[in-house]
């Protein structure tokens, strides 16, 4: 997306907060349908600042779940943001802020995980890496 380099390049004029940083902005959605879906993995060396995670899922059946998940870089879970698990057809929304950010490795990855072919799980992700 785009370099957010606007703040003040001399850290001993800095006054307050700052509304910039000096990574690149990440920006990403995706959906997955009994599958698990890698949203956005973490470049080597950086570590990705999540600010905002939006996760939602629709389904035409029970028994049915999905979840925004944080796998490290072998594929292992490691922490799950968001998890919505159906006893009956229906849809449901999770939205998120993280005031401090999410601090996530690099080679980790962010996805979003279906359990059945009934069901959508979709999710969003905002943040930056540097």
């Amino acid at each position: 997306m785009s370099a957010m380099k606007f703040r003040e390049p001399n850290e001993v004029l800095w006054r307050g907060v700052r509304p910039g940083h000096r990574g690149e902005q990440i920006a990403k959605y995706d959906s997955a349908n009994n599958s698990t879906v890698i949203i956005h993995t973490v470049s080597a060396g950086k570590t990705f600042f999540m600010t905002t995670a939006n996760y939602m899922s629709e389904t035409s059946g029970a028994g049915a779940g999905g979840r925004l998940d944080v796998l490290n870089a072998s594929g292992v879970l490691q922490y799950t943001i968001a998890v919505i698990v159906f006893t009956a057809v229906g849809q449901g929304a999770i939205s998120m802020s993280f005031n401090p950010p999410l601090e996530i490795p690099g080679g980790y990855k962010i996805v979003v995980f279906s359990n059945s072919a009934a069901l959508t799980a979709r999710a969003f992700i905002h943040g930056w890496e540097e």
